[in-house]
């Protein structure tokens, strides 16, 4: 009697190597890999366009990132325990994917520490740091004439990238020394942008904006006037503007009805030329009169966005009007720099004792100071620069190209005499180098970049890769695995015999 067939039935068995089969299997490795690769390409687009930080907590801190490489580590681990059973195919296979791995761990750890920066070396100059040309540094640091001269600078290092960061990328950089910073918005490039912005503490200063346009339509241009206890006055072509400020509100109905306005502060009616003239009165309103021949064609109130018709060919339009004003600078991105040395600019939240206020910094300028509201004297000067680093040793050029040859950048006009000075290492030693033979020393290579514009020194490329062994390693591995593959095994041999 046979016995019945069992059906729906479970196998543990089977149910219990299929993870193991997952965990070695080379197709899971591949998408893996696949996957990988494509995270790090996004990974190397993001460090370059928004920075380490930003990089970091979008990519390497994700949950995602993490998985993919433990998966990728758990089947590599795997694959390594049982290779004994496998082919030798299959155990290539591992090879090349622990070399990949070591590659992408390489990749990574050049990207978190590794060091891109310049030395400028005049002669007979000593150096022992390198300026970093991907991180950036603002530093707080307090007047030493001040009462809280005692307290400790604060410094911040971030890498912003070689782009601008667009609208709500924001980058806490947390607190020090008491003093708390935002990075708002940050310019790889950026162009100054003077301006005035309301204020209502003040009473001292009123601010006009006019746009200024020819009639047959070249570009407009954008005029700020001030009006003190002076006024300003501005040539507009052959027209002349005067901003005023009026000393009572009184004064208006004379400003609009009158052919001459009796006052100190204001100019006869009559004109040889053209003249444009705007009146601020203490309650806020603007007036506006236009003179041409001796009399006065436009009496009126004037606000923003109303067209000021001239005699000349010049267009008025009204733009801001502020009663009361203070100065602001702020910054835009310029998206095609000139060669000049135009910089970066970052927007800066500080707090500092309770107080928070924002301001833009441009890297590379002095220092802003802000005074602190522990006491009337304490001043906070805060700086934006590149971030450097440690060489371990000291470089000194003693020989470089003459001053004559600073617009010959050819390679072999840059030949230079650089002396290391390594106490650590008991080195002492003079090199001469090029482009085409670098210094190499302390895991720093060194090589000639161009001459100082004042022709008596020269600045050098300065590179630092903490992952290049790594990278080195994992390259022989997949090499080593590939040639594995493409051998043929003994079996496979004897069948091609056959």
């Amino acid at each position: 009697m046979t016995k019945p067939k069992l059906t729906n039935s479970v196998n543990p068995g089977r149910a219990t190597r299929a993870p193991l089969r997952a965990a070695v299997s080379l197709q899971v490795a591949i998408v893996l890999i696949v996957l990988l690769a494509t995270a790090a390409v996004a990974v190397g687009i993001v460090l370059v366009t928004r920075g380490q930080e930003y990089a970091h907590c979008e990519t390497f801190g994700c949950w995602w990132f993490t998985a993919i490489m433990t998966l990728l580590a758990v089947n590599v681990l795997a694959a390594s325990v049982a290779w004994f059973s496998w082919k030798k195919r299959l155990l290539a296979g591992v090879i090349l994917h622990a070399g990949l791995l070591l590659l992408l761990v390489g990749c990574v750890q050049y990207a978190l520490h590794g060091i891109d920066g310049q030395i400028s070396l005049a002669a007979d100059e000593t150096i022992d740091r390198v300026d970093c040309q991907k991180r950036s540094r603002l530093q707080v640091a307090w007047d030493p004439k001040s009462d809280q001269s005692n307290r400790s600078p604060a410094g911040f290092v971030f890498q912003p990238g070689e782009s601008y960061w667009s609208q709500g990328n924001e980058l806490d950089l947390g607190e020090s020394g008491g003093v708390r910073l935002r990075v708002l918005r940050y310019f790889s490039h950026a162009a100054k942008k003077e301006g005035w912005v309301a204020d209502e503490t003040g009473d001292k200063i009123a601010a006009l904006s006019l746009i200024l346009a020819r009639v047959k339509g070249k570009p407009a241009a954008e005029l700020w006037m001030l009006a003190d206890r002076s006024g300003s006055q501005a040539d507009v072509g052959s027209i002349k503007i005067d901003f005023q400020r009026a000393v009572a509100d009184s004064m208006a109905e004379d400003f609009l009805h009158s052919s001459q306005v009796h006052s100190d502060i204001l100019y006869p009616a009559v004109y040889p030329e053209p003249r444009v003239e705007f009146l601020a009165f203490p309650s806020g309103k603007l007036l506006c009169r236009v003179s041409h021949q001796g009399k006065y064609r436009l009496q009126r109130e004037v606000r923003r966005g109303d067209v000021i018709e001239t005699p000349g060919e010049i267009k008025i339009t009204m733009g801001d009007y502020l009663p009361k004003a203070r100065p602001e600078v702020s910054y835009e991105p310029l998206f095609s720099p000139s060669k000049t040395g135009d910089d970066a600019a970052a927007e800066i939240e500080m707090t500092l004792d309770g107080q928070t206020q924002r301001f833009w910094l441009e890297r590379g300028k002095p220092a802003r100071e802000f005074p602190s509201p522990r006491g009337t004297t304490t001043t906070a000067k805060v700086s934006f620069r590149r971030d450097d680093a440690a060489l371990g040793f000291s470089l000194r050029l003693q020989e470089h190209p003459p001053e004559e040859a600073g617009s010959d950048v050819s390679k072999a006009s840059l030949t230079s005499s650089v002396q290391v000075i390594d106490p650590v290492r008991g080195i002492d030693v003079v090199h001469e180098i090029s482009r085409e033979k670098p210094l190499i020393h302390g895991g720093f290579t060194l090589a000639p970049f161009t001459i100082l514009p004042d022709g008596k020194g020269m600045i050098f490329t300065v590179a630092h890769d903490p992952g290049s062994f790594i990278k080195c390693l994992g390259a022989a591995l997949a090499g080593v695995g590939l040639l594995v593959w493409l051998i043929p095994s003994r079996k496979r041999r004897e069948q091609n015999t056959k």
